[in-house]
């Protein structure tokens, strides 16, 4: 019988001794590792340690795994002999000297210079991975290439400056700010987006950045579109508006996935989901959750607005064309009015920063500000979007972590109906009752097992030439 049951109707005699409030990761580090928990790390750890190689490299690693198993008589696909891999890797190594030679040598240092790899490098690095990995198994004399290309390499671009989210969002940002002025300034020479091209290029070009970052933003005020006198016009004008909806959705997508960007004001939401009594009901606990998550999203909103009111109100009194009501407050309201409708890409067009009226210096500020205001609605919106989800999360795990030993425990969980539930058990029945899995996962999973191991109960290497 495995390790780490749990009788019904007995005492709970943990493994684990100790303080039972002190955190699981606590536990985890102080305690010996049970064969769950040993497995998970494992696999985790090869998870984030995985060796970043673009991805014409692995496919040139794989497509030479599978060259040489062909050529050396291997007669497999997906696997390849030990033997085959030695040889593909010091013809690699033999490669990669006679590429540091000459002319290419200096090509390569020049490429690595400014970020760019060099493949036949990377290409080499794999192999000697791979032969590492080959050599700690010494059960078999094959080598699955593709498997080793799937759990021990991570695709990165072959750009420098796309391999990370920000990087990938000022990408895509610079090439659209570019192109913009570009096209509607030179190509197509629209009047109404490069105002005054021939006598003041620099306030065009400006002009022409500000109706990208309205398009980019999707606010929309109204006051500069594109010409529409020609069925040309019409179609460039409606291929603009799709291409700044694709790069919208790069660029909120890219700064997402930005762990800074997510987390910056998780201070805020712990202040209010701190707690100093342990047997504080669950909907208490929800309610404050809920209310930090409302905080988290106004907040970044709240101060993204103060922004736009201050400094468009600070632009807005030195803009000499700018005609005054005389009423003081009514310019507050207006000018948060703008803010808001601003921050929220509303946009409607009855209260805004005049392309013609206002100063380069407002066109500017506008430039950056609407970019940064859409950012924020878009990450408040994904806060508020997967709130539900992450309460009936919190309700599953707070009803996971208070049950205890009980015969509807056993009953619910043991699956080979011996009166006890082992660690696998448990494991497999706590995963399904977060939600963390599904029932289709494991049914997923479980074909794929009956599949390896032949209608039997176990997966051995005597079933390999079977499979």
């Amino acid at each position: 019988m495995l390790r780490g049951k749990v009788k019904a109707g007995g005492k709970n005699k943990r493994r684990h001794g100790g303080d039972t409030n002190k955190g699981s990761e606590d536990e985890h580090h102080r305690h010996k590792l049970s064969k769950v928990e040993k497995l998970a790390e494992r696999i985790d750890n090869r998870f984030y340690s995985r060796m970043e190689i673009v991805l014409d490299t692995r496919i040139a690693f794989v497509n030479g795994c599978r060259a040489y198993a062909l050529k050396r008589g291997d007669g497999a696909v997906q696997r390849m002999k030990k033997k085959s891999l030695k040889a593909f890797t010091r013809k690699t190594k033999k490669k990669l000297k006679r590429s540091r030679q000459g002319l290419s040598g200096v090509y390569n240092r020049f490429k690595k210079f400014f970020g760019f790899v060099d493949q036949k490098e990377q290409l080499f690095l794999m192999c000697k991975l791979a032969m590492k990995i080959s050599k700690q198994n010494t059960v078999t004399d094959w080598f699955f290439y593709q498997d080793f290309n799937a759990n021990y390499t991570k695709a990165v671009s072959s750009w420098p400056w796309m391999r990370n989210g920000l990087r990938v969002a000022l990408t895509s940002m610079l090439l659209y700010y570019i192109m913009t002025p570009i096209f509607f300034c030179y190509i197509s020479r629209d009047d109404e987006i490069c105002v005054d091209l021939d006598n003041n290029p620099v306030d065009a070009w400006i002009g022409s950045f500000y109706f990208a970052s309205i398009n980019l933003s999707g606010v929309g005020y109204g006051t500069q579109y594109p010409s529409k006198d020609t069925y040309r016009e019409v179609i460039a004008g409606i291929m603009y508006v799709m291409i700044s909806t694709i790069m919208l959705i790069v660029v909120i997508t890219s700064l997402l996935e930005l762990e800074a960007f997510n987390k910056g004001d998780d201070w805020l939401g712990s202040l209010v989901t701190q707690s100093k009594d342990p047997n504080e009901f669950l909907h208490k606990k929800v309610r404050r959750f809920k209310i930090a998550r409302y905080l988290q999203a106004f907040f970044g909103f709240s101060v993204v607005t103060a922004i736009g009111f201050f400094v468009n109100a600070l632009l807005v009194a030195r803009n000499e064309n700018y005609e005054d009501s005389g009423d003081s407050f009514l310019e507050i309201l207006l000018n948060l009015h703008w803010a808001i409708q601003t921050t929220t890409t509303l946009g409607y067009g009855d209260v805004s920063a005049e392309l013609y009226s206002g100063t380069r210096a407002q066109r500017i500020f506008l430039i950056f500000y609407l970019i940064v205001a859409t950012a924020f609605v878009a990450k408040a919106l994904g806060i508020l979007a997967s709130l539900g989800g992450d309460v009936d999360h919190m309700r599953r795990k707070a009803a996971w972590s208070r049950r205890g030993i009980s015969q509807a425990l056993i009953t619910e969980i043991d699956a080979d109906g011996d009166g006890e539930i082992d660690e696998y058990e448990y494991v497999i029945a706590s995963l399904v009752q977060l939600r963390t899995v599904e029932l289709g996962d494991v049914t997923e999973i479980m074909d794929k097992f009956r599949k390896l191991s032949k209608g039997g109960n176990t997966i051995n290497l005597g079933l390999q030439q079977k499979v």
